[in-house]
């Protein structure tokens, strides 16, 4: 349980107190894009649902909006303002009604807990739950995601601004309190709700194209691993980057041997099976690789008498 010092805000502090409290919200935005790219990596075989996105991405912005009510600005020992609502706004505007009805609850849950349970924080725990239905069944028009963010940033002030109302007006009678934050509130919200759609479209998308890549990378791992051919991709310093089980089999070495970032030239010493006249294979290779050019079934012959045909392919990149 939390109380609020009894402070008197002033236009200039309340300003700066709503600027660094919309630094915490984009801040938390980035820790949030963060920690699911380290969920996502983990679990890259994870198939995940539309209901599981959404009910992750509730949790996720349920715990920014309490976060945020934590760090609340403080406008008497009852009443605090923050922008708890935008993390609502970001669920229903990315991930719809399941997302934010789900944060407004947590959300809800919060303010309970922050101050103390009485009828300040519950007649703002209720206007928050609103806020989720009503934002959530907006979400639902078919319009871009810009202009629906829009609509519902207005929506949101507005129902905010009816818990200002209700808190300083009706149950403690702090009418030129409410006064003071209408003139100022509403802009921050406004400006606070379009730099954290921006910045959420851009962790969100950045999420999509990571998850993306982490496909395309398990897709190509998979191929390259079920080949018939001993797949090695070295870097241009020559480290082998990608390797085979085929590469395992053909030189018998170890499987407890790891190739990733050892230098080719080394290969042979880990392989208990030599390569006839090691000298000109090595001369041979140091050739390929100053010609650049693709060479197709070149014999290769084993110290165990086993020919086998080596393919190079150099993938020369725009910056050579």
């Amino acid at each position: 349980m939390r109380i609020f010092a009894k402070t008197k805000v002033g236009r200039k502090n309340l300003m700066k107190d709503l600027a660094l409290h919309g630094s915490l919200l984009i801040s938390f935005l980035f820790i949030i894009g963060q920690l699911a790219r380290f969920y996502l990596r983990k679990n890259t075989s994870t198939n995940l649902s539309t209901t599981k996105i959404q009910i992750m991405a509730g949790l996720s912005l349920g715990f920014l909006g309490a976060i945020l009510i934590y760090f609340g600005i403080p406008i008497n020992e009852n009443v605090i303002i923050d922008f708890r609502h935008i993390a609502i706004i970001i669920a229903a505007t990315f991930f719809g009604f399941p997302a934010a009805l789900l944060s407004s609850v947590l959300i809800a849950i919060m303010r309970l807990f922050v101050g103390g349970i009485n009828e300040f924080s519950i007649a703002s725990s209720v206007l928050i739950l609103l806020i989720g239905l009503v934002t959530g069944l907006f979400s639902t028009l078919s319009i871009r995601k810009e202009s629906r963010m829009l609509v519902l940033s207005l929506v949101s002030t507005i129902l905010i601004y009816i818990t200002f109302y209700i808190n300083l007006n009706i149950l403690s009678d702090n009418p030129d309190q409410f006064k003071q934050i209408s003139k100022i509130y509403w802009i921050f919200s406004l400006i606070g709700s379009i730099f954290a759609f921006y910045v959420a479209k851009y962790v969100f998308w950045s999420m999509e194209l990571f998850i993306e890549l982490e496909n395309t990378k398990v897709r190509l791992s998979t191929l390259i691993s079920h080949l018939g051919s001993g797949i090695v991709v070295e870097t241009p310093n020559r480290r082998i980057e990608v390797v085979n089980q085929k590469i395992y089999d053909l030189f018998q070495i170890p499987q407890k041997e790891n190739l990733i970032g050892l230098e080719v030239e080394k290969l042979s010493q880990k392989s208990t099976v030599d390569i006839v006249n090691p000298q000109q294979y090595l001369g041979r290779t140091l050739e390929l690789l100053e010609a650049k050019e693709t060479v197709l079934n070149e014999e290769v012959i084993l110290g165990d008498g086993r020919i086998i045909e080596r393919d190079f392919v150099p993938i020369i990149s725009t910056d050579q």
